[in-house]
Parts: C-alpha cells; sequence; structure tokens
C-alpha cells in the first residue's frame, strides 16, 4: 500500500512517527522532498503582523502487506 504524507520537522510526534517508517523493514522509502511551508498572520485590518516558515519533510512510501 502506497503512503504520502508531510512530516513537521518540528514537531517531536511527527518525527517519531518518521522515524518508524524509516525503521520499518516492509516500508519502502519512494520519494523524499524537503519542503517549507510559509504561515503568515494578520491583524484584524488586515496588516501582515508575522510570518513562520515550517519545515516539513514531504515523504512518499510504500508498505508491503504480510
Amino acid at each position: 500500500m502506497k503512503h504520502v504524507k508531510a512530516f513537521d520537522t518540528l514537531s517531536d510526534t511527527d518525527m517519531t512517527e518518521y522515524e518508524v517508517i524509516l525503521n520499518n523493514p516492509l516500508c519502502t522509502i519512494l520519494e523524499k522532498e524537503h519542503i517549507t511551508k510559509k504561515e503568515k498572520f494578520f491583524s484584524e485590518e488586515g496588516v501582515p503582523v508575522q510570518s513562520n516558515e515550517i519545515p516539513y519533510i514531504l515523504v512518499h512510501w510504500e508498505e508491503k502487506d504480510i
């Protein structure tokens, strides 16, 4: 079965899940890409007040059925 997920590299939970996939002998990584998600926050007047960049790892993998 094929899967796709973006893992937030700043999240301990996401990185633990990513490590489980990497260490699972039934899983094969098909494609991996480092991406950055940009978030912008606006005031009530619509003026940008803050922006963040969150690094993700976008992973495509296949898990073999037993």
